[in-house]
């Protein structure tokens, strides 16, 4: 899958703008605040359907009713557009010749993104890191979007009855339990899995980055790490049972996938703690470039890379081994320095310029 241009009207800073893209590496370059991630934002809309950041009605220009996103992908046209009609937004997706108003989990295309928030990864909150374990499997796995909404929609209504002021039929809670751990069973069990297969590649990822000879482990922390798969279930719902009155008294469910979190050590250390920035930097990298294998592995067309910001505290070793990563994926890269990223590639990328 490559991009081979992309117009932009009406969108965030672009009032038309159109970028032709090369399917190796791209390296968008400008000052700050001239519009380098809001392309990087544009290429993702048109490959998933949606901003990474931000409501769709957000992407219009200041003053419009409308924005348009153009793209030829693989010589195919593929268009989004949003307009403001009697104060309501309508969203029109047109694929392969179809219009749509969501795109399918098998009419998006894969995408693996940098983005500077992702540096908080490590240090940031659990939910952080269950969203980015999600978003991964949300890409690799059809259904797996409609699972965990069903056990978000089950968790909300399990919420409402435990905050009721009078007590619940025991029975009518007994049917949330029961929904709230067979779905809860499965999302846990693909985390555990895709954790397992981001663990087995960890170590020698992060030390062809870093240059050093480093342990990394990745591990998937929930609250039953000895329950079988075919017992899963069964524990979360004896669980949820078993804490129902310690739940009803705060309001909200203590038990279940949505409290559970990925741990990543260095050196057998807590990397939250322990590492240094350059150290989660790398670790951060680290775990995009396993998502991209995983895509590789699962898909025959590669994923694109949108890397934003990617370079910045990087030393040129670890730049260079990057790059050594990055010419197999079609890759947008945005600098405000493009002689720090071309120095560790082997052919010169291609230079889209912002001069807005």
């Amino acid at each position: 899958m490559a991009i081979h241009s992309i117009r932009l009207q009406h969108f965030r800073s672009y009032t038309d703008a159109t970028f032709a893209l090369d399917p190796g590496v791209n390296i968008v370059v400008g000052p700050n605040g001239r519009g380098k991630t809001n392309l990087l934002e544009a290429l993702y809309v048109l490959c998933r359907g949606k901003s990474f950041r931000v409501a769709d009605s957000e992407l219009l220009q200041h003053g419009t009713d409308w924005f348009r996103v153009d793209g030829q992908v693989d010589g195919q046209p593929r268009i989004l557009t949003l307009k403001k009609v009697d104060a309501k937004f309508e969203k029109r997706l047109q694929v392969a010749g179809a219009t749509k108003t969501r795109l399918s989990a098998r009419e998006q295309l894969r995408v693996v993104l940098f983005e500077p928030r992702d540096m908080q990864l490590l240090t940031g909150s659990p939910e952080r890191r269950r969203e980015y374990l999600d978003a991964i499997l949300e890409q690799l796995e059809v259904g797996y979007a409609r699972t965990l909404s069903h056990y978000r929609r089950a968790l909300t209504q399990r919420n409402a009855l435990l905050k009721q002021a009078h007590g619940v039929p025991a029975d009518h809670m007994f049917v949330w339990n029961v929904r709230l751990s067979e779905l809860g069973a499965q999302v846990v069990m693909r985390r555990r899995e895709i954790i397992a297969e981001l663990d087995a590649q960890a170590t020698t990822t992060y030390n062809h980055i870093s240059g050093t000879k480093a342990s990394v482990r990745i591990r998937y922390e929930d609250q039953h790490p000895d329950a079988a798969p075919e017992q899963l279930a069964s524990v979360l719902l004896h669980g949820l049972e078993k804490k129902y009155a310690q739940d009803s008294q705060r309001g909200y469910t203590s038990i279940g996938p949505h409290r559970d979190d990925l741990v990543i050590t260095l050196n057998e250390a807590p990397a939250s703690t322990s590492a240094s920035r350059g150290e989660t930097r790398s670790l951060v990298v680290m775990l995009k470039l396993l998502e991209a294998r995983l895509l590789d592995a699962h898909y025959e067309d590669r994923p694109l890379m949108l890397l934003d910001d990617v370079f910045g505290e990087l030393d040129a070793s670890r730049r260079q081994a990057l790059a050594h990563y990055l010419v197999n994926y079609q890759t947008v890269i945005t600098t405000t320095d493009a002689d720090m990223i071309t120095e560790g590639l082997a052919h010169p990328g291609h230079v889209i310029t912002i001069e807005r």
